[in-house]
Parts: C-alpha cells; structure tokens; sequence
C-alpha cells in the first residue's frame, strides 16, 4: 500500500471504529455487534480497496454518505441494527451512483418520516428520477426550478392519496370489496360514467367541431357557455336538474308519461348530472384536436368529389382522434368522481362518492377510508387500460376500419373475365 492508500484506511478505520464503539455499549446483543462490526468491516473494505482507485472528492462523498447513515439511524432515530442494514446496502451499492441516491431516499423517509415513510419514498424517488434526467440532458439552472417548482404541487396531489392508500390493510380492502352494497355502488359509478362518457362523445364531437371551423353570431357566447359547468357548485347542479326535470315540473311529467323516464332517484338522474358537470372536458379537447387539423385536407376531399361527411369520417375525425380520446380520458374521470349534484338529484342509486361520504358521516375515516381507496384503485386500473389504448393511438383503429372496408368492397365487386 502507498501513502495514499494508509491514509485512506486509517482515516477510514478511525471513523468506523469510533461509530462501533459509540453503538455497542449497552445497546446491541452480541449478535448486533456482530452485524454491526460486519457492516462497518465490509464499508471499510469498499473504502480501502474501491474508493482509493478513484479521486479524493469521490470518497469524501463516500464518507459523507456514511455520516449521514449513522446520524439518521443512530443519533436520530437510535435503530443502531437498520444502520448496519443500511451500511451493508450502502457500501454494496456505492458504485451504481443512481441507487445510491434511491436508497438516500429511502434511508431519510423510514428513518425520519414515519408514518409517511413509504409514501415520500415513493413520490420522492419519482422526483429524483426526473432531476436525474435533467442533469443527464443539461436542462440547466431554469429547467431544474422549474421542475423543483412543479414537483412541490406534485408532492401536495400525490402525499395525501399515497399515505391513505399505505394505511388501508388489505385485509381491509378485500372486507370491503366483498360487500354488496360497495360492489352496487362501484358498479353504478363505472356504469354511469361510461354512458355519460358515450353521450357526451355523441353531442360533444359535433359541437367541437362545429365551434372549431365555424365563426358566427354569438360564437364567443356559446364559446363561453361551454366552461359554464364548471364554475357552478355541484349542489347548484342538482337542484337546477331537479327544478327543470324533477316529477312535479311540467318536462319531467311529460318524460315520465312518454317514455317511463324519471329523473330524480334513477340512473338517469346520475347520468343526467355527470353529462352536465363532464362535458366540457371533452368539448374543449374535441375543439383544440380539431383546431389543429388544417381545414383545406377537407376541401381537397370535397374536390375530389368526398360528401363533406365522408370527408370528415375519413380525414379529419381520425387525425383528431387522439385529443378527443384525451378528453374521453378527462370527462370519464369527472364524472366517476361527481358527488354534489348526485346527493341531492339521486341519492340512490348510490354512487361510490355518496357511498363513501355517508360511511364517513356515520361512521368515521377509519371505516370510509377502505373504501376510498377501493374507488382510488378502480380509477387507476381504468386509467392503465386506458393509456393502453391511447397508445395503441385511435387512429389506427381508423385506418384499420378504413383498410377492412377497402377490402370487402374488393371482394364485394363483380369479377370481369
């Protein structure tokens, strides 16, 4: 060994014989010094033989790694044995440099911020992961504020779902979701929400696309009518439905003798009020997809002889396939979390959102909690199938659509000899 190298070591072993003294007496069993002593023998064997290869700063760091190890875990939270576990995971990863950084993470959340733990972890590593990718990319001094920036509003959505759902056994979960009346209300929520997606597909689109290509008298009235759901208060919603279509007034009279639609206390009150509160998500989407479709692809199509309909079904619904489709994602969403209107225009069939503010009325957080977080991993796997979809791109199944019926109309045509 060189100088630098019995510099190093003593340096190095001065330290962790200082910690092992300091945690032995009167702490640990033999066998958590023996773990201990390991963990320290094994940091130390890394320093002499690893970090003395590379430059003075790299095991400065290293050292300031272990510090920050034996203050989170001995003088903080006094867990001497988690120290050693760390030291060992510690020393063993110290030359991947990214899940050196991970497990930091880590080590300050289980040692500092319980009960929180596995949550800031969690959302914390997501951050991380993204400054990473800003260092490695050179997003420079405005990039990573910006992004230090936006994580804080990132952390203040994602703590409080992330810390209900680590506090919700699963043995909590899987009492609760075997229960009728949580599996009725999940089901009408999921119902409900979908046909509301599907009625607002059907009107929304023409409306988006009749906005986006068309100036006319009161254009930025209506323009501005289309957000006005969503600056009126929820309760506001139910009772303007119920005034305009409740079984006394003179339209939800006619609807029920006509057709055998009532309005208050049906599934078609609960779609009713999601359509009104949702809509304007996907309007909005329908409208910006469509913007950005140039209107002389249609007018080359109509020259060519294209009815204006096709023209639109085969050129300009697809290329704006995928915004709709995004805002298919947002109404949906909106709407499966509607809880106000649908207290008070149907309370029953109830909905996962009065479910869950009636068990918490009655019964508490505990007893609400597992189902919140049922409807929170309902919402989630919906939304995986759904990104699944979005990047399969909704075009595709256009142009497939498009390739099918080319085909048939082939085989359809009469064969000449």
């Amino acid at each position: 060994m060189n100088r630098r190298d019995i510099t190093i070591f003593a340096t190095v072993a001065a330290l962790l014989l200082v910690a092992q003294a300091m945690t032995v007496q009167g702490i640990l069993g033999p066998i958590g010094q023996l773990c201990l002593y390991l963990a320290n023998l094994f940091a130390l064997y890394v320093a002499v033989f690893s970090v003395r290869r590379s430059t003075s700063m790299n095991l400065n760091m290293y050292l300031l790694g272990w510090l920050v190890l034996f203050i989170l875990f001995f003088v903080l939270a006094n867990q001497p044995l988690m120290l050693a576990l760390f030291v060992f995971m510690y020393a063993g990863l110290y030359h991947v440099r990214g899940a050196v950084g991970y497990l930091m993470l880590f080590a300050v959340s289980f040692g500092l911020l319980a009960p929180f733990s596995i949550s800031v972890f969690i959302i914390s590593a997501v951050i991380y992961a993204g400054l990473r990718w800003l260092v490695k990319n050179h997003a420079g001094l405005m990039g990573g504020t910006f992004y230090m920036l936006g994580s804080l509003l990132f952390l203040a959505v994602l703590l409080p779902m992330a810390y209900m759902t680590t506090l919700t056994s699963f043995q909590d979960l899987t009492k609760y979701a075997g229960t009728d009346y949580v599996r009725d209300a999940l089901r009408v929520s999921i119902v409900s929400s979908t046909i509301s997606t599907v009625v607002i597909l059907i009107l929304g689109v023409p409306l988006g696309y009749v906005m986006a290509r068309w100036r006319f008298r009161g254009h930025s009235i209506a323009d501005t009518l289309i957000d006005m759901p969503i600056l009126i208060p929820q309760p506001v919603v139910g009772i303007a439905l119920l005034t305009l279509l409740g079984p006394k007034t003179l339209l939800g009279q006619f609807l029920y003798g006509a057709f055998g639609i009532e309005i208050a206390g049906t599934m078609y009150g609960i779609c009713a009020a999601q359509v009104f509160v949702s809509s304007p998500f996907l309007i909005r989407a329908a409208m910006s997809a469509f913007q950005a479709v140039d209107p002389k692809l249609e007018y080359v199509a109509q020259t060519l002889g294209a009815h204006p309909l096709r023209a639109f079904l085969a050129i300009t619904l697809p290329l704006a396939s995928k915004g709709i489709f995004y805002g298919s994602i947002l109404s949906w969403a909106r709407a499966i979390s509607e809880y106000g209107s649908l207290a008070v225009i149907a309370y029953t069939p109830t909905s996962a959102p009065v479910l869950i503010y009636d068990i918490f009325n009655q019964y508490g957080l505990n007893e609400a909690r597992p189902v919140s977080v049922l409807l929170v991993i309902v919402c989630l796997w919906a939304f995986i199938a759904l990104r699944v979809l979005r990047a399969w791109s909704p075009s595709r199944l256009f142009s497939a659509l498009r390739e099918h019926s080319h085909d048939t109309n082939k085989q359809a045509a009469p064969h000449v000899g």
